[in-house]
């Protein structure tokens, strides 16, 4: 095909174009509202949609953390909210801080455990309990898991002090781990403190702690900070000298329960006290109460309280009068050994404790004044196995199976003074 060849094209004029400026002003000049601002009329239209957005919003009743109904649960007694409730509120309130409860460790955990709670107001943080949790048997290898601290690490500046309820594992196991790593004074009861001491027994942080023993009878308090005050109440429990913490904030009083269990006639006769505790909430009145709640879904199987253990004891060794007894129990368990000893003092027979951490607690009871040993009862393991059957009683670890624990040796003959024969007793 043959090409067609095309005119010249001529080139626009550029008198005749029109700048930038010249169209804006063009377009300014036709609206008389823009022509006199120099607002651009993008951010008009963007202000004009905002508003209509919110007008439709308020008349729609769906503006955000208003509550659009007058019923008297809706947290205003029955008013219904508005904007200028909000602003005054603002007003109100400035820019006080808030109390933050903080659960670190042991809130909804797979096992009972790693118990740790901080509380934070302002430029001021204290720390209740410090425990960690026992693993089961998905977790090989792991001998216990700890909280999480790196948030009170990165606010260490903050922490006033540390506060304990008691001297049980799964409250102060960890306590060796981080103390140094979050410095503060420790407070607590004379026996748990005693505790906390036989866990810096074993650190290699080489981390001397400040302790400060506060008596939860005389109901001495102690400010930590400017934010908060604390005391310690009486409550009853499997351990000694157990507490619950009050804790006064700027924004009401705290109560944290710490484990507990009512007992009509406790081994060392020092009860639950309830009448402080209804003094403080009638006076003062409660802002929250944290409550202990391990197998709270589950119904009591029973209502027995140490004094009816002793008295089963005695029934054992009656019963059983030529028989070695082997009783198991918590290392812990300093009121149940003291019931043990009073019925074997009663029973003419001696008693021999096994177990690193029982005769480490033991210690710790005898300096702490909480237990009582009647006079020639204890030998040691060694000498009461020259005894005849009828006058041995021993108390040792392993209540719950554990491979290493003293009664699984002295099951499978590992143990190096006790092998369990068939005339023995176990309980």
């Amino acid at each position: 095909m043959g090409g067609r060849r095309l005119a010249k094209p001529q080139e626009d004029d550029a008198n005749k174009r029109q700048n930038g400026n010249e169209r804006r002003q063009q377009q300014q000049q036709q609206n008389t509202v823009l022509a006199r601002t120099n607002t651009r009329r993008g951010e008009v239209q963007r202000a004009m949609r905002r508003t209509s957005e919110n007008v439709n919003q308020v008349s729609s009743q769906h503006m955000i953390d208003i509550p659009v109904n007058k019923s008297v649960y809706n947290g205003y007694q029955g008013r219904q909210f508005s904007m200028a409730d909000q602003r005054r509120a603002k007003q109100q309130g400035g820019n006080r801080p808030s109390l933050r409860v903080i659960p670190i460790g042991g809130l909804g955990e797979m096992g009972i455990g790693k118990n740790m709670m901080a509380l934070e107001y302002d430029n001021d943080i204290i720390i209740i309990d410090m425990g960690f949790l026992f693993p089961g048997g998905d977790y090989p290898g792991i001998n216990y898991i700890t909280p999480d601290i790196t948030y009170l690490e990165e606010r260490k500046h903050k922490i006033r002090g540390h506060v304990f309820t008691h001297g049980h594992l799964d409250h102060v196991g960890a306590f060796r781990h981080f103390i140094h790593r979050i410095p503060a004074p420790v407070y607590a009861s004379k026996f748990t403190v005693g505790m906390l001491q036989r866990q810096m027994d074993e650190a290699t942080s080489g981390f001397q702690p400040n302790y400060n023993v506060l008596n939860p009878e005389t109901h001495e308090r102690v400010q930590l900070g400017d934010s908060f005050s604390i005391e310690l109440v009486r409550v009853n429990h499997s351990i000694p000298d157990a507490t619950a913490v009050v804790i006064r904030t700027p924004v009401g009083v705290l109560v944290d329960s710490g484990d507990w269990r009512f007992e009509d006639a406790p081994v060392d006769g020092k009860k639950f006290d309830l009448d402080r505790m209804k003094e403080i909430a009638d006076n003062e009145g409660i802002l929250m109460f944290m409550n202990e709640s391990t197998n709270c879904e589950s119904e009591g199987t029973h209502h027995h309280g140490e004094l009816d253990i002793k008295q089963s004891f005695g029934q054992v060794m009656e019963n059983y009068q030529n028989s070695r007894i082997i009783i198991s129990c918590f290392s812990s368990q300093i009121h149940r050994m003291q019931t043990i000893l009073e019925e074997a003092q009663t029973h003419g027979r001696k008693v021999a404790f096994a177990g690193y951490s029982m005769l480490q607690n033991l210690e710790v009871a005898l300096r702490a004044g909480v237990i009582k040993i009647p006079k020639d009862v204890i030998m040691k393991m060694d000498d009461i196995i020259k005894l005849p059957d009828n006058k041995v009683t021993i108390v040792c670890t392993g209540s719950q199976g554990e491979f290493n624990a003293v009664l699984n040796r002295m099951a499978s003959g590992a143990h190096k003074h006790i092998k369990i024969k068939q005339s023995d007793v176990v309980v």
